[in-house]
């Protein structure tokens, strides 16, 4: 039993390693390789999102609730199933009613969340004082105020940009920047967190020269 799971184990390594260079051999050029484990990731990746969302989803909401008789739930089932009827050309129409419905239930639970997180919170956030704390706090506030209204000012085309308007324009478009440098480094870190966690398993898990 235990060379049996250590044999899964190191077949397992050598999978990930071999599909990991697979990736990486993408860095060269495109290759049938690279597109073999792209295809074996999507067809694994769909398999898996499939399962969890039968046995976690469908079956209690849907299976378990018309198996005890709750025949209410017929009306989801019927909307699900007029979605599959896309696969139909025929019948692709039937699926507007239900895209309908969760485009709708969609925006507007989004719109709610996206007020009370986003706006309200970017407002509370923006009306803080700029007098009574230690400098450095009033600083903090300060600039944050002067970033949100320059920032605003700039999508503001009522007013010509000229003048007094432009510097103010430019101002805001700087803080833009600095939002946008930040938002592409943090994008930019994340994905080198992702190689370096590659490299460790390639390191340790395969050739285990770390450890």
């Amino acid at each position: 039993m235990e060379h049996g799971i250590f044999y899964n184990e190191t077949a397992g390594v050598w999978i990930g390693a071999l599909l990991t260079l697979a990736i990486f051999s993408f860095l060269y050029k495109d290759n049938i390789v690279y597109r073999l484990a792209e295809y074996i990731f999507i067809g694994v990746a769909n398999g898996y999102l499939l399962t969890i969302t039968y046995f976690n989803q469908v079956k209690p909401n849907l299976v378990d609730k018309l198996a005890e008789h709750n025949w209410w739930y017929l009306i989801p089932g019927i909307l699900g199933l007029m979605m599959v009827a896309r696969l139909n050309k025929d019948f692709a129409w039937l699926s507007r009613w239900p895209m309908a419905y969760i485009v709708g239930l969609g925006s507007g639970l989004a719109i709610t969340a996206s007020v009370q997180t986003d706006i309200m919170a970017q407002i509370y956030d923006t009306l803080k004082p700029i007098m009574g704390g230690d400098f450095i706090t009033n600083l903090q506030n300060l600039i944050l105020i002067a970033g949100v209204l320059t920032s605003l000012f700039y999508f503001f085309f009522s007013v010509e940009h000229k003048g007094i308007y432009k510097n103010v324009s430019f101002v805001g478009i700087c803080f833009l920047m600095i939002m946008l440098g930040g938002s592409f480094g943090n994008t930019v870190m994340a994905r080198i967190s992702l190689l370096i966690g590659r490299m460790q398993f390639l390191m340790e898990r395969w050739l285990h020269v770390i450890s």
